[in-house]
């Protein structure tokens, strides 16, 4: 199942979070109390890093710009992620994401990152919320 989205992917934060919900196509969903300049921690993968990953992905297109296009368009499935690498002095500062695709096509870009579950946030830009990667993976099902 895909599932719609545009996003901006983010380090984890190392402290705790104060946590409050808020009501996201009718369901509740915990969102996560974190400043924007706690957002600025990099991913633990270079730049080149990621591009070399995500080139290895089929049907993936890399600009040296750090944006890509990763598109899938059988008769059976069809989606498309559009997506942008951001750095700062050699470290990756965070990814934006929109498009569509399934769960696990969402993980191997995760896996690109060098990343897991467990370190990572994602800001929903249209909302305007912070969550955790639990709470992301709740919303695709």
């Amino acid at each position: 199942m895909s599932f719609e989205f545009h996003l901006t992917v983010h380090a984890r934060p190392i402290r705790e979070f104060n946590v409050r919900q808020i009501e996201l196509a009718g369901v509740c969903h915990p969102t996560l109390d974190v400043t924007t300049v706690e957002l600025d921690a990099p991913i633990p993968i270079s730049f080149e890093q990621a591009m070399e990953r995500l080139e290895q992905l089929p049907c993936m297109f890399c600009e040296l710009d750090g944006s890509f296009v990763w598109a899938i368009h059988e008769p059976q499935r069809r989606w498309q992620v559009d997506g942008h690498l951001f750095d700062r002095h050699g470290k990756l500062i965070y990814v934006e994401l929109h498009g569509s695709c399934p769960w696990p096509s969402f993980l191997k870009l995760l896996e690109c990152l060098g990343s897991t579950d467990t370190n990572l946030v994602y800001q929903l830009v249209r909302e305007g919320v912070i969550v955790s990667h639990d709470v992301l993976a709740n919303m695709w099902h």
